[in-house]
C-alpha cells in the first residue's frame, strides 16, 4: 500500500510513526512517501522513517498513491482535500477550525465516490471509549450535567519552535480555538448535538508571540434535559483534562492524569467502582498523558475503511462540519450576547426494497422516472422555498439492500443531489438513530418511502416548527389521507424512546413514542372522507392508482 503524508511537522511525523507501528504489529506492508515545502523536514523524515521523496509535488502521483494523509497547518487543508478528491484518492485530514466549504467537500465526496476521513483523535482514547460504553449502557441513570476542562500551556506545544512561528499564534487558527472542535468531536459522538449554544471567549494573559489570539473558550451546550459546561484554554501551566458526569444514580469522574475512571455515589462508600485503563507510552517530547494508542487506532481505522457507503466510520465531514459550527455559534452568541440555536434537520425517506407484497416497488418506473424519484422531487420542490433552514434529504435504506441495489440507489441520489445511508435491517427507528448519528442530526422529519404523494407543504410546516421551537419532542400532521401525513421529532427524544422500549421493528414502530409529549400540526385543510382515501404503495392496486395519477 502506497501512502503519501503531506506536511512533515510534528503531526506528519507522528502519523509516520503510527504507520511504522501498524506495519510492524499488524502484518502490513507500506511504501511511505513524504511531502513538505520545507526540505529540512523532508530530509529529517527521510532519515527517521525511510520515506521516499521528490522535488516536485506532481511526481509523487506517478507512483499510483493509494492513500493520502494531510497533516499540514489548518489553513492549507482545503487545497489538499480538493486535490485528493480530484485525483480520486482516499484521504485522511487532521482536525481543523474551518468549514467555509465543507458542504462542497461533502458533495464532491459523494458525487465522486471518494472516501475522506477527518481526524477525531480523542474518541480513540481508551478512557473515552470506555466512558462512551458506560453512558450508552445507562448505568449512571438520567444525565443532569457534564463539566469538562481541557487546559494546556501554549508554549509547551512545540518545544522546538516559538509560538509566533506556527499556526497557533494566528487569530483564526489559535491554539484554544482549534482545540474546541477537537474536544467537541468526541463529546458529540457520545451525547449528540445540543439545541442551544452560549458562552464566551477571551484573551486572559499575555503569551509572547500569541498576542492576537483568544486563549480561553467557555461553552454552555444546552440539550434541554441536560447541559455540558466546557472550558478550553491554553493558559493552564499544567496540562489538564478533567471530566465529571452527574447522573441520577452515579457520578463518573475521569482525569487523564490517572489511568482510572471512577464511578461514585452519595452513599457512605462513595467510590463504587474503579476502572483501570491501559495506555501506551507517549513518544519522546510529548506530555506523559498523550497515549499513542489513540493516534495508532485512528490511522488503523482510516486504513481499514474501504467499503463504499459504509456508514459506521467514527468521524466524517458532516459531523466535523457540525462541531466547527458549534464553535462559530459560540462566537456569535458571545459577540451578540444571546443564545444561538443549533438545529440540523434531516428529512429521512425510509425504504426497504425486499417487500414480499410488491417487490422493488420504489424503483418501479412510471414514464421516465422511478416512483422514488417522484417523491424526492415533490419534497425538493417544497423545501426549496425554505429560508434560513437547509435540511438534508437522506434516503434511509435497510442494509440488506446494499449489495443488490446500491448502484441504482446511488445514481438516483447523485442525480437529485441527496444523501444515501444504509443501516439496521430490522428496525426503522434504530436505522433513524444510526443515520442521525452519522449526519449529526438534532431533529428528524420522517417520511415513509411508500408515501409517493406525501404532503410537501406539511414537511415545510414541520421543518419550520422544529427550527423555531427546537425543544419540541414530537410533532405530527393528521386528518390528511393515508400516505400524506408527516411526523417530526428530536434526536434526543428518539434516543430516549429507544432506550425505554424493549423491542422495535419495522411494523408500527411509532409506539415507541407513546409516552412522549406530542404536538399536533394545525394544517387548516378540510378533506372530506379523508379516512377513506388510500395513497400509500403496498399492493398492486396501489401501484395502478399511482400510475394513473402520475
Amino acid at each position: 500500500m502506497k501512502i503519501l503524508v503531506i506536511g512533515l511537522g510534528s503531526m506528519g511525523k507522528r502519523r509516520l510513526r503510527c504507520l511504522k507501528y501498524i506495519e510492524e504489529n499488524d502484518n502490513s506492508k507500506f511504501e511511505l512517501f513524504g511531502y513538505d515545502k520545507s526540505i529540512v523536514r523532508v530530509n529529517e523524515s527521510e532519515s527517521l522513517f525511510n520515506i521516499k521523496k521528490y522535488d516536485n509535488y506532481e511526481d509523487y502521483f506517478k507512483n499510483n498513491i493509494d492513500l493520502i494523509i494531510i497533516s499540514t497547518p489548518p489553513q492549507y487543508h482545503e487545497f489538499y482535500i480538493f486535490d485528493s478528491i480530484k485525483r480520486n484518492i482516499k484521504f485522511f485530514v487532521e482536525a481543523s477550525v474551518f468549514n467555509n466549504n465543507t458542504s462542497l467537500v461533502e458533495n464532491k465526496l459523494f458525487q465522486n465516490n471518494v472516501i475522506g476521513m477527518p481526524s477525531s483523535t480523542l474518541y480513540f482514547h481508551p478512557a473515552i471509549r470506555k466512558i462512551s460504553e458506560i453512558i450508552n449502557s445507562g448505568k449512571l441513570g438520567k444525565i443532569s450535567n457534564i463539566f469538562y476542562h481541557s487546559g494546556q500551556y501554549l508554549p509547551d506545544w512545540h518545544s522546538y519552535e516559538h509560538v509566533k512561528d506556527y499556526y497557533v499564534s494566528n487569530k483564526d487558527t489559535g491554539g484554544a480555538r482549534e482545540i474546541v472542535p477537537f474536544e467537541l468531536t468526541w463529546l458529540v459522538k457520545i451525547f449528540g448535538f445540543p439545541i442551544y449554544v452560549s458562552g464566551n471567549y477571551k484573551k486572559t494573559i499575555e503569551i509572547e508571540g500569541a498576542e492576537m489570539i483568544d486563549d480561553t473558550y467557555n461553552l454552555v451546550l444546552d440539550y434541554d434535559s441536560f447541559s455540558i459546561n466546557m472550558t478550553v484554554d491554553v493558559v493552564s501551566r499544567y496540562a489538564t483534562r478533567n471530566l465529571t458526569i452527574n447522573g441520577s444514580l452515579f457520578q463518573l469522574t475521569w482525569s487523564w492524569d490517572t489511568n482510572n475512571i471512577l464511578i461514585k455515589s452519595n452513599s457512605n462508600d462513595p467510590e463504587i467502582e474503579t476502572i483501570n485503563i491501559e495506555t501506551m507510552i507517549p513518544s519522546d517530547g510529548y506530555n506523559k498523558n498523550i497515549t499513542e494508542y489513540m493516534y495508532v487506532d485512528e490511522i488503523r481505522e482510516f486504513i481499514n475503511y474501504n467499503t463504499d457507503y459504509k456508514n459506521d466510520i467514527v468521524n466524517n465531514f458532516y459531523l466535523d462540519n457540525n462541531t466547527i459550527e458549534i464553535l462559530n455559534n459560540l462566537e456569535e452568541a458571545y459577540d451578540n450576547k444571546k443564545y444561538v440555536k443549533f438545529v440540523n434537520i434531516g428529512i429521512l425517506i425510509h425504504i426497504r426494497l425486499e417487500s414480499t407484497r410488491l417487490k422493488e416497488k420504489h424503483i418501479i418506473k412510471v414514464k421516465d422516472k422511478y416512483l422514488l424519484e417522484y417523491q424526492i422531487l415533490r419534497i425538493k420542490n417544497q423545501i426549496d422555498k425554505l429560508e434560513n433552514i437547509n435540511p438534508k434529504i437522506i434516503l434511509n435504506v435497510s442494509d440488506i439492500s446494499r449489495d443488490k441495489y446500491c448502484d441504482i440507489l446511488y445514481e438516483i441520489c447523485k442525480k437529485h443531489n441527496i444523501h444515501l445511508f444504509f443501516g439496521n435491517n430490522n428496525s426503522i427507528p434504530m436505522r433513524i438513530l444510526e443515520c442521525s448519528d452519522y449526519y449529526g442530526l438534532t431533529h428528524i422529519v420522517s417520511v415513509d418511502g411508500d408515501d409517493i404523494l406525501v404532503s410537501g407543504e406539511q414537511i415545510i410546516n414541520i421543518c419550520h416548527n422544529l427550527y423555531n421551537n427546537p425543544n419540541l419532542e414530537y410533532i405530527y400532521s393528521k386528518d390528511l389521507p393515508l400516505g400524506m401525513n408527516i411526523t417530526g421529532f428530536s434526536y434526543q427524544v428518539l434516543k430516549k424512546s429507544l432506550k425505554n422500549s424493549n423491542e422495535h421493528n419495522d411494523t408500527g414502530w411509532g409506539y415507541i413514542f407513546d409516552n412522549v409529549k406530542k404536538t399536533v400540526l394545525n394544517i387548516n385543510i378540510k378533506v372530506d372522507n379523508y379516512d377513506k382515501i388510500r395513497l400509500t404503495l403496498d399492493y398492486e392496486i396501489d401501484l395502478h392508482l399511482f400510475q394513473n395519477i402520475l
